[in-house]
């Protein structure tokens, strides 16, 4: 599939190489569209831009190459990191809410054992966690408590 590109009429490239446009410090998506408007109008080489917006080479064409696949939606920062919990996982979850379900006195330290004896590998701040998360924590009657 090839990619048309619009090409805007040489008046409106004017009034827009001649005005200036306010750019904040960490606005990374007009920059990166500044990069490849430059590129694409041929107003400078591949190696003066990267040069003056301090960037690899191999960076401006990755840049490129995700507005190309996706428009200008490809060159927004996406959220770094695991996707989804490895650790925690709802097997694990489960497992976490039967223990604490047969012995409701158990510490998360004591599951966490339990759990690393069984072969599942978590620590005890993933089980506090699980705990905390799902509310399972002893309920104290009203008799037990001092008033």
């Amino acid at each position: 599939m090839t990619k048309k590109i619009i090409s805007y009429s040489q008046n409106v490239l004017d009034k827009t190489l001649n005005g200036s446009i306010p750019l904040k410090e960490k606005d990374d998506l007009t920059k990166k569209l500044f990069m490849l408007f430059e590129y694409y109008n041929k107003d400078i080489t591949v190696k003066d831009i990267v040069k003056k917006h301090k960037i690899s080479r191999a960076g401006f064409y990755v840049i490129k190459k995700l507005y190309e696949e996706n428009g200008s939606v490809g060159l927004i920062k996406k959220k770094t990191g695991p996707k989804h919990n490895y650790v925690r996982t709802e097997s694990i979850k489960n497992l976490v809410i039967r223990l604490k379900y047969l012995d409701p006195n158990l510490s998360g330290a004591v599951i966490a054992q339990k759990l690393n004896q069984q072969g599942h590998k978590i620590s005890i701040k993933s089980v506090e966690r699980i705990i905390s998360e799902l509310k399972l924590v002893k309920k104290t009657s009203i008799t037990n408590q001092k008033i």
